[in-house]
């Protein structure tokens, strides 16, 4: 990854953190992405400013970009403030993503649209932006992170992860499968 540029969504913590700091150790540079920008600011632990300093402190090159994705005009700026900062992005990573437990019948549709915002609609705009560039330069990567819940559960009877409340989180999840797919098969029809 020596000279590349990534962009890490959800980056403050977990699984997004993880990959930042495995890309930077790899070489590339990274921006990292999400809404915490400093320790203390989320009842959750972890931020971007904690997150991009460890990276420095290790010798990676990392920038914070501090964006609400269920915000469209912040998810607009996401891929120019990284080039800005870092250069021309050769991998974006899909990461952030939010789920409420409970039945689906029962999920206020304010809960149903951010997870729909940041999860869907978010990373279908993140590639529009960030993958023409690639295309003209011959080269990237993007990857979306789902889970199992993305499958459609077989049954019944139904295996115990398809019923634990998370039917909105899994239609997202298997939206994001379905670009991932989608995309790659648009890419490759293209030469």
């Amino acid at each position: 990854m020596d000279g590349r540029v990534a962009i890490v969504t959800g980056a403050s913590r977990g699984i997004g953190r993880a990959i930042a700091e495995r890309l930077a150790g790899e070489g590339a540079a990274v921006a990292l992405v999400a809404r915490t920008e400093s320790e203390g600011t989320s009842r959750l632990p972890g931020s971007l400013d904690e997150a991009v300093a460890g990276i420095r402190e290790r010798g990676g090159r990392a920038a914070a970009i501090a964006a609400d994705l269920s915000r469209p005009e912040d998810v607009e700026t996401v891929v120019a403030r990284a080039e800005a900062g870092l250069g021309p992005v050769d991998t974006l990573v899909n990461n952030a993503g939010v789920n409420f437990y409970g039945p689906a019948l029962e999920t206020p549709g304010r809960r149903y649209d951010l997870m729909f915002r940041i999860m869907v609609h978010a990373t279908f705009r993140l590639c529009q932006l960030a993958v023409p560039p690639m295309v003209e330069r011959g080269r990237g990567w993007v990857v979306n992170i789902t889970s199992k819940q993305a499958r459609h559960p077989k049954g019944p009877p139904y295996p115990d992860w398809a019923s634990d409340g998370c039917t909105p989180y899994g239609m997202c999840k298997a939206a994001i499968d379905r670009l991932s797919t989608g995309l790659a098969a648009e890419l490759h029809g293209t030469g």
